[in-house]
């Protein structure tokens, strides 16, 4: 986890982003991100891409409704993927999920975020945080150890592959058999 933990450079990304200290699962945090993963020694990395189809790569040109697909597309595989996560949590003693993205709970259930209005988070217990928000450079952990890369489309173009990264934080190695019942090596992504 060391090589890829970077907080000050991650930091800076997050105060870039909109949603910096929107949600409850962004930063600034009242804990010191370093402790939190010491508490770990295992980290389960889980790269998961959507192949956008021909037919939408050659469709979709409106610089908005480019934004909107990649948004809309990468929040369905983030919303499954925590819902994944949370089975797994349920199953595995001891492990705890790290989500792509902000904690979707409360969107999911048509509100927003309780830190947008300056209360506690509503359900604490489903809140989860994102390897970015505790300062991980996703991107070179995404190529570095799984070889895959994080592609980016332009103003009027989709990128061909949509990449999504989630994490499991355990303390003990989650039995292959466990991981692949949830995550397989290869699927097809259905939005």
């Amino acid at each position: 986890m060391a090589a890829y933990f970077n907080r000050e450079k991650t930091l800076g990304y997050c105060k870039a982003c909109p949603n910096f200290s929107q949600y409850w699962s962004c930063p600034p945090y009242a804990f010191d991100e370093a402790i939190f993963l010491k508490q770990f020694k295992h980290m389960h990395i889980i790269g998961r891409q959507f192949e956008v189809p021909g037919e939408d790569l050659r469709n979709v040109r409106d610089p908005e409704a480019v934004i909107n697909y990649c948004t809309d597309t990468l929040q369905a595989i983030k919303v499954m993927t925590w819902k994944t996560l949370l089975e797994i949590e349920n199953e595995v003693d001891g492990v705890v999920g790290l989500i792509p993205g902000n904690c979707p709970n409360c969107e999911t259930q048509g509100m927003e975020c309780a830190r947008k209005i300056n209360e506690p988070c509503r359900n604490p217990s489903l809140m989860r945080f994102s390897l970015e928000s505790l300062g991980f450079n996703v991107a070179d952990l995404l190529e570095c150890e799984m070889s895959m890369a994080i592609q980016w489309g332009d103003t009027y173009r989709l990128p061909e592959v949509l990449t999504s990264v989630s994490a499991i934080l355990s303390n003990e190695e989650i039995p292959q058999n466990v991981l692949e019942k949830y995550f397989p090596n290869k699927i097809k992504l259905t939005i």
